[in-house]
């Protein structure tokens, strides 16, 4: 039996009031798109679960790509990975063929700045139908950054700044400081008594450097109007950010000083580690649906490819180059930029990478699960001991923390 054989996976799917098993190659993109028009109907992926014991009415499915294949062996998502049990079976004579597979596009490597934000730029003139303007927020029909968040930018700069400059400024935005005193509130801080202040907030609870990053995370995640809303399987924009930004502080509390550099430069880019997905959803309303349905239909690909296949880039790129045009730390916008790239030096982008990947373990990230991040932990003086104890501390509060997000999602 042939290695591509082994490479067979099935999904569930509805269309128009039907369920449909669907059999198509494991290394290929299903098009929900492609679906939708040879049945007639829009194609919703059903989650494994949902579909278990559900009566799957009418003719299974089986992608063309599979027609000469005279049996399918079929992995189970759930335990292929693991070498699990496995299903063989053979296509029946009333199956119906479809043509729904996409070849899976390479992703681009990061590159310097300047050639990013060129791509960034072509690629949005060539969506808008509009000449490039010299300014990447610009171009983007971005507004300019508040006059808080450029505040809050400076004061991130200036080595004689204090905790009192950023509570002047904070208190000057109803809701941001409503947001970072429910944070300091929350689960995550077990404050000693209520935080009914700015003040209290940021000197006695979350402390400068952390309410300093929280603070320029949240005023520059709210930069972008009507957040949109995530693939489906995927937790929302905010709650991924939040935890992600949490990991990544207790991250950083583990490696015992051995990073080059502090928690609030760690807390920041996990905060904004997927920001382009804010950017791609404001920006390219339309193509984010179809990249939605890609990744829903996808979810073990990383959505990056889903990115590329509509866009041509991937919202890492278009997130990071217009975090650099705002003037964010070039520290901060490389290890979002690199935070897939295996082959990244930078150990920011490694820290992003095994935080991103602890919580997909527990589906509360939109990137897929790869099991323990050990090969990035390592080089960073992290191990399984170390990334069980976080996963298992961030993620007990989720009640809360959901009730947080929502509040910062109206804020937003």
């Amino acid at each position: 039996m042939s290695d591509s054989l082994q490479t067979v996976r099935r999904l569930h799917l509805t269309a128009d009031h039907r369920s449909y098993e669907l059999l198509a190659p494991r290394e290929a993109m299903i098009c929900p798109q492609e679906l939708g028009e040879q049945l007639g109907a829009p194609v919703r992926i059903v989650p494994p679960l949902a579909a278990e014991g559900e009566d799957l009415g009418g003719a299974p499915l089986v992608d063309i790509a599979l027609r000469d294949t005279p049996e399918i062996l079929i992995g189970e998502d759930s335990h292929a990975a693991q070498g699990g049990p496995v299903v063989r079976l053979v296509p029946a004579a009333d199956s119906q063929w479809v043509r729904c597979a996409l070849p899976i596009p390479p992703l681009p490597v990061p590159a310097l700045e300047a050639l990013e934000q060129q791509t960034v730029e072509g690629t949005v003139g060539h969506f808008t139908e509009r000449r490039i303007r010299e300014r990447l927020e610009e171009t983007l029909d971005l507004p300019p950054l508040p006059e808080t968040t450029r505040g809050i930018l400076a004061l991130s700069g200036n080595p004689d700044a204090h905790a009192g400059d950023l509570v002047v400024l904070v208190e000057q935005d109803a809701a941001l400081a409503a947001r970072i005193v429910g944070w300091a509130n929350s689960a995550f801080y077990s404050a000693r008594g209520d935080v009914n202040s700015v003040h209290d907030a940021v000197v006695r609870v979350i402390g400068y450097r952390g309410a300093l990053a929280l603070a320029m995370g949240l005023a520059v995640g709210a930069a972008i109007p009507s957040p949109v809303l995530p693939a489906h399987g995927c937790p929302s924009y905010w709650i991924e950010s939040l935890l992600t930004a949490s990991v990544m502080d207790h991250l950083h509390q583990r490696a015992a000083g051995t990073l080059p550099f502090d928690s609030g430069t760690a807390y920041l880019a996990g905060l904004l580690s997927n920001f382009g997905t804010l950017v791609l959803g404001h920006t390219f309303a339309p193509q984010y649906q179809r990249i939605c349905d890609l990744q829903s239909a996808n979810r073990h690909l990383l959505y990056s490819y889903s990115d590329v296949a509509v866009l041509g880039m991937d919202r890492e790129m278009v997130g990071s180059a217009l975090l650099a045009s705002w003037d964010l730390p070039g520290v901060i916008t490389r290890a979002i930029r690199e935070q897939h790239f295996e082959q990244t030096e930078l150990p920011l982008a490694r820290l992003v990478s095994c935080a991103r990947s602890l919580l997909a373990m527990e589906g509360l990230s939109s990137t897929p699960n790869r099991g323990l991040p050990l090969a990035a932990a390592q080089p960073l003086g992290l191990g399984e001991a170390e990334l069980k104890e976080t996963l298992e501390v961030v993620t007990q509060p989720r009640e809360e923390l959901e009730v947080l997000a929502r509040m910062f999602q109206r804020s937003a």
